[in-house]
């Protein structure tokens, strides 16, 4: 009895073993996986790559996809970098090279600049304009089919150089777009509008062009709530020529409705 009941504890013992090693395996990886993929990995450098200087800025795991990664880039550039993926058993997947030929890098290097400027007044303490959404973003031109697009405009990525030097305000003259989501207890196109034209006084103050605004106007809402409720006021890729004091009040509410009509008609298509 007693050694029935010692070899069902062992028995027991080794299948929680063997559960803890699957996990741990599963979430961390094993050391003959990350050797096998770290060698794949550098294998394929080394034949698709070899004219690179690249160098190994991480090697890990994610356990999302249980593949290997290894993230290198070209000392002193920046804007070469990307990721390998490959198996646990070795076999590469995939790169991300294409981030870098695609002008994916440098439009993002662009854009952490630009959003930097934008971040600078939205985030100052003394900010006049209420809000829980607020930055900038440096658009991409392109075609999105069926989607809500009243004006072309943007960075088109085939045209940017690699470890390209830009002026980021004279880019954002051309693309630069602005998020803003204010809050106010008087619901109307004419708090938007004032709105609207004091944030683009505030932006031109302090040097910050840009082409177009996506402005949302709502109810202020609990720190930590979900959401305001009632009325909103929403305009989107509002051309910042279009932001003067005269008639501004009748432009916003055409814009809302224009917008609200493109709605309707996407439900209609569900």
């Amino acid at each position: 009895m007693k050694r029935a009941l010692k070899t069902g504890c062992l028995a027991l013992l080794i299948a929680l073993l063997c559960a803890a090693v699957y996990g741990l395996n599963a979430f961390f990886g094993n050391p003959v996986s990350s050797y096998l993929a770290e060698r794949s990995i550098r294998a394929y450098l080394a034949e698709h790559y070899a004219h690179s200087d690249l160098q190994t800025d991480w090697f890990g795991y994610t356990f999302k996809t249980s593949d290997y990664y290894m993230v290198v880039s070209v000392p002193g550039s920046r804007d070469i970098h990307f990721t390998v993926y490959a198996r646990p058993g070795g076999t590469v997947r995939y790169d991300t090279y294409d981030s870098v030929t695609g002008g994916w890098n440098t439009w993002d290097r662009l854009e952490s600049e630009y959003r930097g400027m934008t971040n600078a007044l939205f985030d100052a303490e003394d900010f006049e304009l209420r809000n829980d959404i607020a930055f900038g973003t440096l658009k991409i031109n392109e075609e999105a089919v069926g989607d809500y697009q009243p004006i072309a405009y943007g960075v088109e990525l085939d045209k940017l150089v690699i470890d390209g030097e830009y002026d980021v305000s004279a880019l954002a003259k051309d693309a630069g777009q602005i998020v803003f989501y204010m809050q106010h207890e008087d619901v109307t196109f004419e708090t938007a509008a004032r709105g609207m034209l004091r944030l683009k006084e505030l932006l031109e103050e302090n040097g910050i062009p840009f082409f177009a605004m996506d402005f949302v106007l709502r109810l202020p809402r609990e720190e930590g709530q979900p959401g305001s409720g009632g009325p909103v006021i929403n305009v989107r890729e509002f051309p910042c020529s279009e932001i003067y004091e005269e008639g501004m009040a009748q432009r916003v509410q055409a814009a809302h409705e224009q917008l609200e009509a493109y709605y309707a008609e996407q439900d209609k298509l569900k």
